[in-house]
């Protein structure tokens, strides 16, 4: 059996899963189904764990709590794989020294890149953009060793490597919809993110606010399940609107105590905002799920 070893950049915590961390394992499922032997490199709290897709079994390597640690254990492993899958961050020195380590005993590199164009995230703070510069100077080397960069873009070429053009899945298996009517008196809609400002919720909030300004009176209410950037700044709108009877925030939320508040609702919303980021069109996570539980 080939053997694989999935980098993944985002943390995991197999007690409560996140979007990332369910796509990671989808993934790492697909690969086992199509013959490789897939270990998971990742961190957990403050430690860095190997994790195999078989045997569903994480075996502690070291003491670590960031991506650089991850990197760092990762060359480590140097010869032990043939094929390479990596959750791409950005670019720096530590990532390009691994890919040359893998490469130089001859493994296939596959690189992912979530979200192409990238290069307006993170770039509104000072750490932002000390992160945009170096990836700017070492992405430029990626090309010497990563055999293809997977992308959910309409990109042929990225940095000089050819692309494996794909759209984002999930797998049906793990949701089971529930097609119950729920009360039609209101319109129910649940945004589900890790709140950067392309998804754009300050959007439906500012419709909403025209709606009732315009003298509309069907009951809407918008729940939304996450944190991260932007949830602040929608706290603060939302008050500002008088909207707080028709917005609800309920933080992080996995498993059941998610579900739970999927079975209550309409519609799903997904990004509002990509031109924020230049994007012309994205495939995300969430539509898949929102599909998964029957919403329109």
């Amino acid at each position: 059996m080939k053997k694989l070893i999935y980098i993944a950049s985002a943390p995991i915590d197999f007690a409560k899963l996140d979007g990332v961390a369910k796509k990671i394992l989808d993934q790492c499922n697909a690969f086992y189904k199509a013959g490789f032997d897939v270990d998971i490199i990742y961190r957990t709290g403050q430690s860095i764990l190997l994790y195999n897709i078989e045997s569903k079994i994480s075996k502690y390597l070291r003491k670590g709590r960031s991506y650089l640690d991850v990197l760092i254990t990762a060359k480590k492993l140097v010869g032990e794989y043939g094929s390479v899958y990596v959750r791409y961050p950005k670019s720096e020195h530590f990532l390009i020294s691994l890919m040359k380590g893998f490469k130089k005993f001859g493994a296939k590199i596959v690189i992912e890149i979530p979200t192409f164009p990238y290069h307006k995230e993170g770039i509104h703070s000072l750490k932002g953009r000390i992160i945009a510069y170096l990836d700017k100077f070492f992405r430029n080397q990626l090309h010497k060793y990563v055999d293809r960069i997977c992308t959910y873009s309409a990109d042929d070429e990225i940095f000089g490597i050819k692309t494996i053009r794909t759209i984002n899945g999930i797998d049906f298996s793990r949701f089971i919809p529930d097609l119950t009517p729920v009360d039609s008196n209101e319109i129910n809609l649940i945004a589900v993110s890790s709140m950067y400002i392309v998804h754009g919720y300050d959007r439906l909030i500012e419709g909403m606010y025209n709606y009732y300004k315009e003298g509309g009176d069907r009951r809407i209410h918008l729940h939304i399940i996450g944190e991260g950037d932007v949830d602040e700044d929608y706290k603060a709108l939302v008050a500002n609107r008088g909207l707080c009877s028709h917005v609800t925030f309920y933080g992080k939320k996995f498993g059941e105590d998610l579900n739970a508040l999927y079975k209550q609702q309409h519609m799903g919303v997904n990004s509002l905002a990509i031109h924020r980021q230049d994007l012309t069109q994205e495939s995300t996570l969430k539509t898949k799920e929102y599909a998964a539980m029957g919403f329109q």
